[in-house]
């Protein structure tokens, strides 16, 4: 032995001699056969401890050492038994007690647990005896176990609290040495699969997994109020203590139970009837709030019927069998500790044994949702949703429960159901406001105050209630040391909802955007064929999540709260429109953009599909959302259309401020009512929020915009809306146009008009054009949507081949719907028109994807009665032919035959419109092709003389003049350029130019500018 250990155990003999001769000096006279053991033990430790022999071996071999401590034990002295305790607890911790020794000792520990004698020194060497050694097993473990167990029971609230504390570190111990023994057998490398499990053959244990599978069992046993076969002597025994065990014994050694054929099968048969059963006292099952049924079901006759079903693979011995009768007899009272317990054991079963245990956790999962009943108490609602939430948030689980169940045939839609409940759970509570809220049930009282809210408290608002939603920095599930359930928050309920509603789209964009622990595979009894996993997660959700967040997002008086929702809705238009799911995209975007405009204005807008031109009606009521939000922007309809810009008030100042003697002022919710009730005559009143969700719509756009097909109608009609509200800028930006020369520069330095956005009238604290005196943080927002605005149409070259087709789709719509009211002599917007020009402007240099759409829709609007929108039209179309000749092109545009009579056809083709104005933009675009091209028109010469030879008795004189100079131009600077087919249109075009009567210079001198022409005359 080294010398430092051998020092150790001389230190412990000298320990032991001095407790020898205490036991000697408190025996003396009562108890003479102690004292003289004690002396003998002394000598005998003297004479040993003078050798050179292995000193831990003598103590370890020496079965009489312990004789005067199991004695005095035996006396219930108290300071005999006290220092025996002691004695045996060093013995112990140098490992100088022997397996004989050891359980002498644990029936001495009983007797002295009979007796009521030093119940907590009973215990801590108990403890120690058990952990710090593997000398107690089989029945002797059992009664240690059971010693422990019965101290539990104790009225001194010391002994209870150790006692706990001891059979959870025996029991941890016991399972300690299973895995201890495993991992040095290397016997356990996969995990056990479900047709796997069969019944247990103990024989085939070792003594080690034989004492954990039996002290498991009886766990179960005494937890189900039957008689345990292996732990003796217990005549009452804790639930909670019990649930908190088996909790702690299935998450921390989860290896063994998933590793080990025999514990799977334990845990499948013995603990999750177990489970079922102790819920039903607090059961009185419905259908769910997504379920069809309405009439009540009995707890008994659904786990009866859910109970025996067989798992694949398994036999029949392994399934669940709970008798209905005991069910029945079942202790009817909801205990809050028991409930607490029960839920946090579910979220280890449904964690970490989802695979092992797949119908159970279907049952289990079904329970919970059943909990969001009206009829369950606040504190059981809470506790469930705690959970829910806590599954929420991982994407693992929330894809093998779909896979699990709902995309099964013959099985319960667990996600669709809860899904489902939460919504209809969140529509409910907002839909019925009671006073308080749903959790006033508990109060007993006979009137509620509904409470005011403080400042800087999130909270939704309809009608007429306000509904907090907290952030919880604690939760009922972690309240083990409560027996009575607390007092609730206002709003908790409801916010555990909110928060679940938020966490499951974050699980979904997880679960189908980034990569999981295990493969997505399609599977073979699937519900929809022919759609992938991925789809199914999308179309199972998103009815219930839509639904709920459009209350929400109605009800949320609070800019976090709006946030949120707003991100979630974005997260699922992406999810969506990924995967093809078109009804789900385009009713999330649709949500999205009625959050942006005025209720009744998007109700409208909404009811009969997307407007005709610009809505222009009487005044809007007063609504519950200038309540919820400040008034940013009030705008005036009809042809004095205006915008007035306010100051924008924080959000906090919607909920009252605190005054300086104490009191809350809640008046300002009303006093925002009473101002705005009736709003001006012919006005639209925007708020912050949706200045908020303006913002999110463009964002959307931007960020989505490949995979939003269809939804872009509703997204452009949306902005084109906005736009015309807020007064924000459509025409593209100088930026985007090609200068093709310094010889043409001055032709080219100032964009074509597109068009004026509404005139903004500021409030007093602004001026004309945005151009704020006082600086305004809704000047601000407006300035930052512009440039959202202007940013989302000049980001369109990113745009795939079908997004760019769906966007100018989209806007064609709108421009026909422009049209549709020009010619009924309504307003028309001139955003489509102005939004295609950009998005031409952009895309250029792919212009085969999108220029007969676009040029076919400005042909048509050119020829309209409506003098803005004509102008409009050939200004953008005119911009598009100078910026598709200017645009860099390999081979250039000019010498690119093809591209070059794609282009120049709608130039031609506005030769067809009778409107000066337009022939006005058509000979302009043509004096900018000869000043900056006329060296390499080449075989485009014949259509441009053409286009100029084109006269009209209609046409004023400025236009004759403007086209006789091109023409003069050509004949002039250009003839020896012209190919041999463009002189008989040079005849017939001064011929042309001869016959007209407005401008008899121009006729009479027409001839004479090809007459002298030797080239011309000969090609004649």
């Amino acid at each position: 032995m080294p010398e430092d250990q051998h020092s150790l155990y001389l230190k412990l003999a000298e320990s032991l001699i001095q407790d020898y001769r205490t036991i000697i000096s408190e025996s003396r006279r009562k108890f003479v056969p102690i004292k003289d053991a004690a002396e003998k033990q002394i000598t005998w430790l003297r004479t040993h401890m003078n050798g050179h022999e292995d000193l831990k071996l003598c103590l370890l071999t020496n079965t009489s050492l312990i004789d005067p401590f199991l004695n005095g034990c035996a006396t219930k002295q108290l300071k005999i038994v006290s220092i025996s305790l002691s004695s045996f607890q060093k013995l112990i911790s140098r490992e100088c007690l022997s397996e004989g020794g050891a359980q002498s000792l644990i029936d001495v520990l009983w007797a002295l647990v009979d007796a009521n004698v030093e119940e907590v020194r009973v215990l801590q060497t108990t403890i120690l005896l058990l952990t710090s050694s593997s000398l107690v097993h089989g029945d002797m473990l059992a009664k240690a176990v059971s010693l422990c167990l019965r101290l539990h029971d104790s009225k001194s609230a010391a002994t209870v609290n150790t006692a706990a504390a001891a059979v959870r570190q025996c029991a941890n111990a016991v399972f300690d040495r299973v895995l201890k023994e495993a991992n040095t057998m290397e016997n356990l490398s996969e995990i056990v699969r479900l047709e796997e499990i069969s019944p247990a053959n103990t024989a085939e244990l070792s003594p080690t997994a034989m004492d954990a599978y039996r002290l498991f069992q009886d766990l179960c046993a005494l937890l189900n109020d039957e008689a345990p076969t292996w732990i003796s002597g217990i005549t009452h025994f804790s639930r909670p203590l019990g649930l908190e065990l088996v909790e702690a014994l299935i998450s921390t050694y989860s290896i063994l139970f998933r590793q080990h054929t025999t514990f799977a099968y334990l845990l499948k048969t013995s603990l999750c009837p177990l489970v079922i059963k102790l819920f039903s006292p607090s059961l009185k099952l419905r259908s769910t709030p997504s379920g069809t049924s309405s009439r009540p079901t009995d707890v008994t006759s659904t786990i009866a019927s859910t109970a025996v079903v067989q798992t694949s693979g398994v036999a029949s011995g392994s399934a669940i069998t709970v008798n209905p009768s005991s069910v029945a007899s079942a202790v009817e009272k909801i205990s809050f500790p028991i409930v607490v317990r029960l839920k946090r054991l579910i979220t280890v079963i449904v964690e970490q044994y989802f695979h092992l245990l797949n119908t159970e956790c279907e049952i289990y999962l079904s329970v919970l949702i059943r909990f969001l009943d009206v009829d369950k108490t606040a504190w059981q609602r809470a506790l469930a949703l705690e959970v829910l939430q806590k599954f929420s948030t991982q994407p693992d689980l929330i894809r093998r429960m779909c896979i699990s169940y709902d995309m099964r045939q013959h099985s319960t839609k667990i996600f669709s159901e809860l899904i489902g409940a939460l919504s209809h759970y969140v529509q409910a509570v907002l839909a019925n406001p009671s006073p308080g809220d749903e959790l006033v049930k508990e109060t007993n009282q006979s009137s509620v105050v509904t409470p005011v809210p403080g400042p800087n408290q999130s909270l939704l608002y309809y009608k007429g209630s306000f509904f907090p939603i907290l952030q919880p920095k604690s939760f009922l599930v972690d309240l083990l040391d409560r027996s009575d359930a607390p007092n609730l928050q206002e709003g908790y309920c409801l916010s555990l909802a909110f928060g679940c509603l938020l966490r499951i789209v974050n699980s979904l964009d997880t679960a189908i955007n980034h990569s999981t622990t295990e493969e997505i595979h399609p599977i073979a009894d699937m519900t929809v064929v022919g759609t992938s996993v991925q789809e199914q997660f999308i179309v199972l959700s998103w009815c219930g999540l839509l639904s709920a967040f459009a209350l929400l997002l109605e009800a949320s008086a609070d800019e976090q709260i709006t946030a949120s929702l707003l991100q979630a809705i974005h997260t699922m238009i992406g999810l969506c429109g990924k995967l093809r799911v078109d009804a789900a995209r385009d009713s999330f975007v649709t949500t999205l953009c009625k959050a942006a405009l005025p209720s009744s204005y998007a109700r409208s807008m909404f009811s009969a599909g997307q407007t005709k031109g610009l809505q222009s009606g009487s005044s809007t009521a007063h609504e519950e959302v200038f309540e919820r939000s400040p008034v940013a922007i009030v705008v005036t309809q009809g042809a004095g259309h205006s915008i007035q810009v306010t100051a924008k008030p924080a959000y906090g100042s919607i909920t009252g401020t605190q005054s300086s003697t104490g009191s809350t002022i809640a008046t300002s919710l009303a006093t925002t009512s009473e101002s705005h009730s009736v709003s001006p005559g012919g006005s639209l009143l925007l708020t912050v929020k949706h200045l908020q969700a303006t913002r999110s719509v463009l964002f959307a756009a931007s960020v989505h915009g490949n995979v939003l097909g269809n939804s872009w109608n509703i997204i452009l009609g949306t902005l084109q809306n906005l736009v015309w509200m807020l007064g924000l800028k459509i025409e593209p930006a100088a930026h985007l146009y090609f200068k093709p020369s310094n010889t043409c520069a001055s032709s080219m330095s100032s964009t074509p008009d597109v068009g004026q956005p509404p005139q903004t009238v500021l409030s007093a604290q602004g001026q004309q054009a945005g151009v704020s005196v006082v600086p305004s943080p809704v000047l601000n927002d407006l300035t930052s949507l512009s440039a959202m605005l202007a940013n989302l149409f000049a980001q369109s070259s990113n745009l795939d081949v079908a997004a760019l087709n769906d966007l100018v789709l989209g806007l064609c719509h709108l421009s026909s719907e422009a049209i549709e009211a020009a010619s009924v002599n309504k307003p028309a917007s001139h955003f489509p028109v102005a939004k295609l020009t950009e998005v031409g402007l952009v895309n250029i240099d792919r212009l085969n994807l999108w220029w007969d759409n676009v040029c076919c829709q400005l042909l048509t609007m050119c020829k309209l009665q409506n003098t803005d929108l004509r102008q409009l039209a050939a200004n953008s179309l005119v911009a598009l032919v100078k910026q598709a000749m200017a645009a860099p092109q390999t081979p250039t545009f000019w010498k690119n035959e093809a591209l070059t009579n794609v282009v120049l056809d709608p130039l031609s083709a506005l030769s067809e419109v009778p409107f000066d104005d337009v022939r006005e933009k058509q000979l302009e675009c043509v004096q900018h092709m000869l000043h900056c091209w006329g060296e390499h028109i080449g075989t485009s010469w014949l259509r441009l003389i053409e286009i100029i030879g084109v006269i009209r008795d209609s046409f004023k004189v400025d236009l004759i003049q403007t086209a006789f100079q091109c023409f003069k131009l050509i004949v002039t600077d250009y003839m020896n350029s012209l190919l041999f087919n463009c002189y008989p249109a040079c005849v017939e075009t001064a011929a042309r130019f001869g016959r007209q009567q407005q401008d008899l210079n121009i006729a009479l001198t027409a001839i004479g500018t090809i007459r002298y022409r030797p080239k011309s005359a000969s090609a004649l």
